[in-house]
């Protein structure tokens, strides 16, 4: 009997716990893995006036009735971390002269801090122009 009540009372804990923080409203999520382009992205979302949880496996769920409000948050993150091109040397010295390649060719960039180091960043009309200086610094000795 004292075993029936405390699966009882565990049950009920549970159920009330759940409904407490459920929203009843249909959602989507997102992952986003990279720490730089995540807090980007929070910051959009707020600004947007999305409401959104965090789950333990890195989801971003939002609520589905602001699907477009999110997509605006989605495409200025998209903008600014992978607009056209994206490029980036694990070597400094080759970070370097690719930073003076592009401008010597008088291609417009901008640096992006991700995990994985300082990436360079162009519009989608310079891709195949900043493309050839990528492969020029990458051939270089």
């Amino acid at each position: 009997m004292k075993h029936r009540v405390l699966k009882f009372l565990f049950i009920f804990v549970i159920v009330t716990i759940n409904g407490c923080y459920s929203t009843n409203e249909p959602e989507e999520t997102i992952w986003i893995n990279d720490s730089y382009e995540r807090k980007y992205y929070l910051y959009a979302l707020k600004k947007e006036g999305v409401p959104y949880r965090e789950s333990k496996d890195r989801g971003i769920w939002y609520p589905i009735k602001y699907r477009e409000a999110e997509r605006r948050a989605h495409a200025k993150l998209s903008s600014h971390y992978r607009a056209g091109c994206g490029f980036r040397f694990t070597s400094e010295n080759k970070q370097d002269k690719l930073s003076a390649a592009l401008e010597y060719q008088k291609i417009p960039y901008w640096l992006v801090r991700k995990d994985d180091g300082e990436w360079f960043v162009c519009q989608p009309e310079y891709t195949d122009a900043a493309n050839d200086v990528f492969h020029e610094v990458l051939l270089r000795q």
